[in-house]
């Protein structure tokens, strides 16, 4: 349904996709019991409908979300499953569900901001560029939240370093960068 809808910004279909992600709820609603799989697919469709929109909200939920160190509908005592049964966990292992939903909700903010760079106006207070080379470096706290419109910026560190946050942010990065030429945004120290 998403696909679509790319870039109409649709009230409907966002509605119906933000169903599926659980920081999009109101405090006190009913958590739907529903796959990773399900939840990533929600936050690429979110960034579909808001094609290159660089909507406030949706980014600061997307830069959450590529910390997110607790997902439901994921087992985290595994990084991942094979046919020969569970992988084992290794030092810095983060479970397959939680680095698909990493990757999708830097997917996401990548659509987002596509051709219009991290440094949009309408974003440009957040340092959504600062903080996606912290979760390139692993060096992120694990989810940012924002006290309110122009809010302090606190957080909470957790366990998922580069090796789930640093493909999410490579690709946010270029999908944002790359349309619009913006090489000081991936290139710089």
């Amino acid at each position: 349904m998403a696909a679509s809808q790319i870039g109409s910004r649709d009230k409907r279909v966002e509605r119906m996709l933000a169903l599926y992600v659980p920081s999009l709820l109101p405090p006190g609603a009913a958590d739907l019991q529903t796959q990773a799989s399900v939840q990533a697919a929600s936050l690429v469709g979110l960034g579909l409908v808001h094609l290159g929109s660089a909507n406030r909200q949706l980014c600061e939920v997307m830069v959450r979300e590529i910390g997110r160190t607790i997902l439901r509908g994921i087992d985290m005592s595994t990084p991942s499953t094979t046919s020969a049964g569970p992988a084992t966990t290794a030092v810095g292992a983060v479970p397959l569900g939680l680095e698909a939903y990493a990757l999708s909700a830097g997917m996401s903010l990548g659509l987002l901001l596509l051709g219009q760079g991290a440094r949009v106006d309408a974003v440009a207070d957040l340092d959504l560029d600062h903080i996606l080379r912290q979760y390139v470096r692993g060096t992120a706290p694990a989810i940012h939240r924002w006290a309110g419109a122009g809010g302090a910026l606190s957080s909470t560190a957790g366990p998922n370093g580069p090796n789930a946050t640093a493909p999410a942010a490579v690709g946010a990065l270029a999908t944002a960068a790359a349309p619009a030429n913006v090489r000081g945004l991936v290139y710089s120290g």
